[in-house]
């Protein structure tokens, strides 16, 4: 697809759109893998000392070592889920584009093959709302000074006016 001020290669955009699903095929088996060996883990693994109570979550300040994992794996796994929506818009682009450009090439060919294109009918004269002829404009006599009444005198009250 080509603009006058951009330039889309379709082909690089599905390869790119390739290259991200199979990164993302990729990923996905390392985050099952991962998320299973993270949901063995239990926290009476760490031990009762401070330490351990400390990775477990225990102390006050600290959430936890696998409550961290957890919240890790969660947004590892919204990223995975937009990476596949990337790649699936970007084919989906794409192959629209592509449709629209064949289309298009095939009505301009169609021009030059002398095959007859319904053309859409000329305008006629007079219609459509707000139409104004070129030859027969509005009145535009509303808006001379003549036009207007002369101005009533202000009261005096019996004062006499000064000129």
């Amino acid at each position: 697809m080509a603009g006058d001020s951009f330039n889309i290669d379709l082909d690089e955009v599905e390869a790119a759109a390739t290259m991200i699903q199979r990164m993302h095929d990729d990923l996905e088996e390392a985050y099952i893998k991962l998320s299973t060996l993270v949901a063995t883990v239990k926290d009476d693994i760490y031990g009762t000392d401070l330490v351990g109570k400390s990775l477990g979550g225990a102390t006050a300040s600290v959430i936890g070592l696998a409550e961290q994992q957890k919240k890790t794996l969660e947004g590892f796994k919204a990223f995975l889920g937009n990476t596949a929506q990337v790649a699936g818009n970007l084919k989906m682009m794409s192959g629209s584009h592509r449709e629209t450009d064949s289309e298009h090439a095939d009505l301009l060919n169609k021009i030059g093959d002398g095959t007859d294109i319904p053309l859409p009918p000329p305008p006629s004269a007079g219609t459509g709302p707000g139409y104004v002829s070129p030859t027969k404009g509005p009145n535009l006599n509303y808006n001379h000074a003549g036009d207007r009444p002369e101005p009533k005198p202000a009261p005096t009250y019996g004062r006499p006016q000064v000129m």
